[in-house]
């Protein structure tokens, strides 16, 4: 396609660049060397396009070749392009041409007296005859009528063909998400959310902006939702699955409805997970797909099930639901409340990978590096009962300062397990974890627990307990260790039960 082409699509809206895309990052060495090879007829890419529509008038999206393209459009057209989201101008202004050297460099102050020097800009300008009248006699070693064909060749640029690559029509949200990866490889990483935004900005031109400062709200709050979470739960909202294809189709009445009423409802799911569960935004948490369906339910229901749906959504994160064949299970589920199957539908459905839905003693066997376990140890500390070692005081989240920012403590300190041979997968066992306020210094260093714990219980009677930390003092020596964790772990899962019972009723 000629670039005159080109610029005019881009000029008229028929050619975009997607919001997704990085801003302005070339450097002048990169300007000119493009403009030099347009000149010297060298090849110089190709534009990739991937399709869309905008009330059925064809949208190209510019998926690799932006560069190029804001380059060709601010010296050919001399303006910044519409999309242009740079911090600097001048390497799409200063650009100068030499008709006697045919060279490329930018505008110094020795150029502006020197005829021979050419702005790009004022080239193609629509009102080309000024360099005709100054080149109208000889102004250096040649003579005018090679600087004119010199000149022509340059103005030639606009009518040479720049090759484009187009995606075909119907290609998924995750194959252009594949193309875009291979030919940027050193350039911005997208995902298949990003490709579907950039659409969805063609249709509604606040996107972008709204969905960011969205996903921002939510990170200060502690949260950590993706992109992808929110436009899939957008769809979702409008016809009961997880398809982008759906977001795509609809029309920017129904786009912004779907995102205000996702907003209104995800807001308020995390506020009754800030309530229930004890999340706040000292340690942040991932949300996955479970919580999809739980929106979803608070959408679609105004019965007052947040409630046993959080304990649901607990529950189905703890049996890794959510680790594999996410999409289709996703949609499962979706489909399963949408049915009036409820709650023991969705337990159901976990049951065909988890037949024993109780937590087991095994779970907290595992490492501080089991984030869903970890966390459950956290949201039991808070909403449990649970004491400060140290101070005495609940742990419930309610404190404010420093009360309310905890961190763990290894009740068998680190220093005299490793002293005695462990290894890590043995001394960050969950079992031997134990929340305290942040920055409590109890002075244990790597006194045994048989000593340091009975200070602490004459201290504060019962915060032992609290914290589900044996009484039995044969425990608490160094050759009982796996006993003590054996006991713990089976206190823990004892109360794990009784919390998540307690959301869901049995299971």
């Amino acid at each position: 396609m000629k670039i005159s082409d080109l610029l005019y699509q881009a000029k008229s809206g028929q050619l975009q660049v997607p919001q997704f895309q990085r801003g302005w990052v070339w450097k002048r060495t990169q300007v000119l060397q493009f403009f030099k090879s347009l000149y010297n007829d060298y090849p110089v890419g190709t534009l990739i396009t991937w399709p869309s529509k905008l009330e059925d008038h064809p949208i190209e999206n510019v998926i690799d070749g932006q560069q190029r393209l804001t380059t060709l459009y601010g010296l050919i057209n001399g303006e910044l392009p519409p999309w242009f989201k740079g911090t600097t101008t001048n390497s799409l202004s200063d650009l100068m041409f030499n008709v006697e050297t045919q060279e490329f460099r930018f505008k110094t102050r020795e150029m502006l007296d020197n005829p021979l020097w050419v702005d790009i800009i004022d080239l193609f300008r629509e009102d080309q005859e000024w360099w005709a009248e100054r080149y109208k006699e000889t102004s250096g070693k040649e003579p005018q009528s090679s600087y004119h064909v010199r000149i022509a060749k340059l103005l030639s640029i606009s009518k040479r063909d720049l090759h484009v690559e187009r995606l075909p029509d119907n290609v998924p949200t995750d194959e252009a998400a594949e193309v875009f990866k291979i030919v940027n490889r050193t350039g911005t990483r997208v995902s298949e959310g990003d490709l579907v935004l950039g659409q969805l900005c063609i249709k509604w031109a606040e996107a972008r902006d709204r969905v960011d400062e969205l996903l921002q709200q939510w990170r200060n709050m502690g949260y950590t939702i993706s992109l992808e979470w929110l436009l899939h739960t957008m769809a979702a909202s409008l016809n009961g699955r997880i398809n982008f294809e759906i977001l795509l189709e609809s029309d920017q009445k129904d786009i912004v409805a779907a995102f205000e009423k996702v907003k209104r409802s995800t807001s308020e799911i995390l506020d009754h997970l800030r309530d229930i569960l004890g999340l706040d935004k000292t340690t942040s948490t991932a949300i996955n797909n479970g919580l999809i369906v739980t929106v979803i339910n608070q959408i679609n229901n105004k019965n007052n099930q947040n409630r046993m749906m959080i304990g649901w959504w607990l529950l189905s994160t703890l049996h890794n639901r959510w680790t594999a064949d996410i999409r289709n299970r996703t949609n499962k589920d979706l489909e399963t409340i949408n049915t009036g199957s409820g709650i023991s539908g969705l337990i159901q459905d976990i049951r065909i990978t988890n037949p024993t839905l109780e937590i087991s003693t095994k779970s907290f066997a595992q490492t501080r590096s089991s984030k869903p376990y970890y966390r459950l140890l956290l949201t039991l500390t808070r909403r449990c009962g649970a004491r400060d070692l140290k101070s005495g005081l609940s742990l419930s989240f309610e404190h404010t300062s420093e009360l309310s920012q905890l961190e763990a403590h290894h009740i068998f300190p680190r220093r005299l397990l490793s002293d005695a041979g462990m290894d890590r997968s043995e001394i960050d066992q969950l079992a031997n974890l134990a929340f305290i306020t942040k920055g409590a210094n109890l002075r244990i260093g790597s006194r045994s627990p048989d000593e340091y714990l009975p200070q602490l219980e004459e201290s504060h009677p019962g915060v032992l307990a609290s914290q589900w930390i044996p009484d039995n003092s044969h425990l608490w020596t160094m050759d009982a260790y796996p006993e003590f964790l054996e006991e713990r772990s089976m206190f823990l899962a004892d109360a794990a039960n009784e919390f998540l019972h307690d959301l869901i009723g049995e299971y």
